[in-house]
C-alpha cells in the first residue's frame, strides 16, 4: 500500500474504533494513529517515513529488508509491551500508536507481496484476496475500508455525535 492508502487506513481505522471504544477521539490521538500508520515502512529509505528518518532506515533496510523485522509480530509484540509498562497520557498515545501501526501491517497483508509476521521466518502471509500496490484495487480497498469505517459511526445506535473540538 502507498504511504497515502496508509494514512487514511490509520485515520479512519482509528476514528471508528475510537468511536467504539473507550479510546479518546482526539485530535492528539488520531495523529499518534497516523504517525504508526506510517512507522513501519521506517525499514524502506524510499518511503515518507524512511526519506526523514533516513539515519535509521538505511541500517533497518540492510539489516532486516522491507517487510521484515518491522513488518512482523515481534514489532507488535514489543508495542504492546510498551502499552502494558507505561501509564498515564504516554499510554493513549502509544496505543493510538500501536493501532495505526496494526491497520498498516494489516494493509500490506492485502497487497500481493504480504507481510513476513512471523519473522525472521521469510514466510509471507496474504489476505485471501491481494491488490497490487499503487493499482486500481489498493484504491479500491482503500475506498472501501474509509465506507466501512464512516458506515460504523453513522449507522452506530448512538449516532455520529462526535466529539472532537
Amino acid at each position: 500500500m502507498t504511504s497515502t492508502s496508509h494514512v487514511f487506513i490509520g485515520a479512519a481505522g482509528y476514528a471508528a474504533l475510537a468511536f467504539h471504544t473507550p479510546l479518546p477521539l482526539s485530535m492528539a490521538a488520531t495523529t499518534a494513529a497516523v504517525v504508526g500508520s506510517l512507522a513501519p515502512d521506517i525499514d524502506h529509505p524510499s518511503s515518507r517515513v524512511g526519506q526523514l528518518l533516513w539515519p535509521i532506515s538505511y541500517p533497518l533496510a540492510r539489516l532486516f529488508g522491507h517487510r521484515g523485522l518491522t513488518h512482523s509480530a515481534l514489532a507488535l509484540l514489543g508495542l504492546a509491551l510498551a502499552v502494558v509498562l507505561l501509564d498515564g497520557a504516554v499510554v493513549t498515545t502509544v496505543t493510538a500508536f500501536a493501532v495505526g501501526y496494526t491497520l498498516h501491517l494489516a494493509a500490506d497483508a492485502c497487497t500481493t507481496r504480504g507481510i513476513a509476521l512471523l519473522y525472521p521466518s521469510r514466510q509471507r502471509f496474504r489476505a485471501p484476496i491481494t491488490v497490487r500496490t499503487g493499482g486500481l484495487g489498493e484504491w479500491a480497498l482503500t475506498g472501501l475500508i474509509l465506507a466501512l469505517a464512516a458506515a460504523s459511526v453513522v449507522l452506530h445506535p448512538a449516532g455520529p455525535d462526535l466529539p472532537w473540538p
